[in-house]
């Protein structure tokens, strides 16, 4: 739980860095749940490439077949 609440914090900290200094941040996660909390633009790789670029929500909400495919190997490959 603490793990959770210091993310929370730290994206809380980035998202207001952004909207006060202009700022722009690099971050890079398999969580799409914070991606889409903090980013508005969203790039996705698959094997070293980007595979999918866009606004976020897009990205997110509306993935190429392609990419719900990847998503559903590396779930199954992982005991998810």
């Amino acid at each position: 739980a603490l793990i959770t609440i210091l993310c929370g914090m730290v994206l809380d900290t980035m998202k207001r860095m952004k909207s006060e200094y202009d700022m722009a941040f690099l971050y890079i996660t398999h969580d799409l749940a914070t991606a889409h909390y903090i980013a508005e633009e969203t790039a996705v790789m698959y094997k070293g490439q980007i595979v999918e670029w866009g606004d976020t929500n897009e990205v997110i909400n509306n993935p190429p077949v392609s990419l719900y495919q990847a998503i559903n190997f590396c779930s199954a490959g992982s005991g998810n």
